[in-house]
């Protein structure tokens, strides 16, 4: 019969028996129990399971919550920081208002308004202004612009100052009606000479003389020279012709022309020295005995720088 007995028994049996018995005699019954490690996850907890009064001080550090788990949501007002941009003395920030000031970023401790974020009273320094980093490398020349459009011309400039006096290489001067001494010299013209280098000067004359009203019939015996003389009115060389004569029966006048080099005592050309201050005249000599002085008419003196001898 024990035999029949053990068999028809079961787990099930035995335990349903002890919590009828446990049940009739008002008694407790207790069975202890461990969770293995790990054996609970997010798919065994119910959503709201876990509140805010069930999770321990420090029992959640940084390091134990996910990137991207915690929205701005999931905070209350005034947990987050505010970015309020450049810090402006007529804005008014409260508590964890961020501002950006000299380079740095600093975050409010306190309600203020124009307090200078370097007021460690109301502000702490959020981030420090880092140093200058090394100069970058040099970028590729850009290409070139296309040609603007040509600008309006500037105004005139000043007259520049007047230029030095150019070499002189020759001259002439006119003369008209001049009154001849029937005797002795008479100065017909005259020219300045300032050669630039040493030089011989040929001189030149044309023109005319007679007697200076009809009805005469004097003797006129005149010569005609071209001279250099210098500062001192020495005369240096000249060139001439001697002795010519007219009477006034001959109705015609007399030849002035003359030229020639400029010659010293005894046939050689005479070398004006460069930048030395000269005077070349047309002189006319009268050895006569008349009434009435000729005239030399309408004519020119000339010279022409003719070489050096350096």
């Amino acid at each position: 019969m024990l035999g029949r007995v053990r068999g028809a028994v079961s787990y099930a049996n035995v335990v349903s028996t002890m919590a009828l018995v446990a049940a009739g005699s008002g008694g407790a019954y207790a069975v202890a129990t461990s969770v293995p490690a790990n054996s609970v996850g997010t798919t065994q907890i119910v959503n709201g399971a876990v509140t805010g009064p069930k999770i321990a001080g420090g029992a959640v550090t940084g390091t134990q919550v996910k990137d991207g788990s915690l929205y701005a949501g999931d905070f209350a007002a005034g947990q987050l920081l505010t970015y309020r941009g450049g810090w402006a003395s007529t804005t008014t920030y409260v508590a964890r208002n961020v501002v950006y000031y000299g380079g740095s970023s600093f975050v409010a401790r306190t309600t203020s308004k124009g307090v200078l974020p370097t007021n460690t009273s109301y502000w702490s320094l959020l981030a420090v202004r880092g140093g200058t980093g090394p100069t970058g490398a040099t970028g590729a020349t850009g290409a070139t612009g296309a040609t603007g459009t040509t600008g309006p011309a500037g105004p005139a400039g000043p007259t520049g100052p007047q230029g030095p006096v150019g070499p002189s290489y020759g001259d002439g001067v006119r003369f008209s009606n001049v009154t001849m001494a029937c005797s002795g010299a008479t100065y017909i013209a005259s020219l300045s000479v300032t050669p630039s280098k040493n030089s011989r000067l040929l001189a030149n004359a044309i023109g005319h003389w007679g007697p200076s009203a009809p009805g005469q019939s004097d003797f006129y015996n005149v010569s005609r020279y071209a001279e250099i003389t210098n500062s001192s009115d020495v005369v240096l060389a000249r060139t001439g012709i001697s002795q010519n004569s007219a009477t006034y029966a001959d109705r015609t006048s007399k030849d002035l022309g003359l030229s020639g080099l400029v010659l010293v005592s005894g046939g050689g050309a005479y070398e004006l020295t460069g930048g030395t201050t000269y005077t070349l005249r047309l002189v006319t000599v009268g050895n006569s005995s008349c009434t009435a002085d000729p005239k030399a008419f309408d004519g020119e003196l000339s010279y022409v720088l003719v070489g050096t001898t350096n």
